[in-house]
């Protein structure tokens, strides 16, 4: 018996699909195939399945998607090797971060095994705006920062969860600066959210009243202490506590 992909439970046969309809009815037309239909990327951020959508002219959409997996595994690399050699970074720190972000555990889990690839490309996204953040953390901000603009929206048009942590990096390097680059940070984030507006505004707008997610609390397991969810609630636990105690350490050095 073969499976595609790679076993029976995986969410890289949803994104393919979408990414097959994107060729079909092309942004924001309906999609017949399913149930009664749908409006493509109505509630699905964009930005992958258009950086895919090229390679999907040059080959199909199996192979493109796999294309596209290691073209991000490739451009993270780049990404952090130019940060080391920008930061005076070792080699070999350089390599060791790398395997930190893609090849751990849960990113093999979740990248390779089930295959979300969206996910993977945010947090390729993140990795250069927080390089961004910290090359410029000790340096004027000049004309190259512009940068910011197109990668923060592509951010915000990439997945909605690691966009919403990315504000973490994003507040900490907004702190340390001066008033006047306080005030550049600031017009380039509302530059960017206009640029990413053509999807966020129409995602927002009709959350709450058409998406099932907004009705679904996913936090609940995390006060449900049976066997199912101890082991998660545990790491959940523990995890934020191991770094509040590494913080109060490095406060207090």
């Amino acid at each position: 018996v073969i499976t595609f992909p790679l076993d029976w439970t995986n969410d890289l046969t949803s994104y393919i699909a979408l990414l097959f309809f994107l060729t079909k009815v092309g942004y924001h037309g309906f999609v017949p195939y399913w149930y009664n239909g749908f409006t493509l990327f109505n509630f699905t951020p964009p930005a992958w399945y258009y950086f895919t959508l090229p390679l999907t002219y040059l080959t199909n959409v199996s192979l493109a998607t796999y294309l596209s997996r290691i073209l991000i595994y490739i451009l993270g690399f780049i990404t952090i090797w130019i940060l080391g050699s920008k930061t005076q970074i070792s080699k070999t720190k350089r390599i060791a971060f790398f395997l930190f972000f893609f090849a751990n555990a849960i990113a093999i889990g979740n990248f390779i095994r089930l295959g979300r690839i969206p996910e993977l490309f945010a947090i390729l996204i993140l990795i250069m705006l927080s390089s961004l953040f910290l090359y410029y953390k000790d340096k004027n901000l000049n004309k190259y920062f512009l940068i910011f603009i197109p990668l923060y929206s592509i951010l915000l048009l990439s997945h909605q969860s690691i966009a919403l942590i990315s504000h973490i990096p994003l507040l900490s390097f907004f702190l340390i600066k001066s008033k006047k680059e306080k005030l550049i940070i600031i017009l380039s984030v509302i530059l960017g959210l206009l640029l990413a507006s053509f999807w966020l505004a129409p995602y927002l707008s009709s959350f709450f009243s058409g998406s099932w997610g907004a009705s679904e609390i996913r936090t609940l397991d995390l006060i449900t202490f049976d066997k199912m969810h101890l082991a998660q609630n545990i790491a959940s636990t523990l995890i934020p506590l191991f770094f509040i105690i590494i913080f109060y350490f490095y406060y207090q050095q």
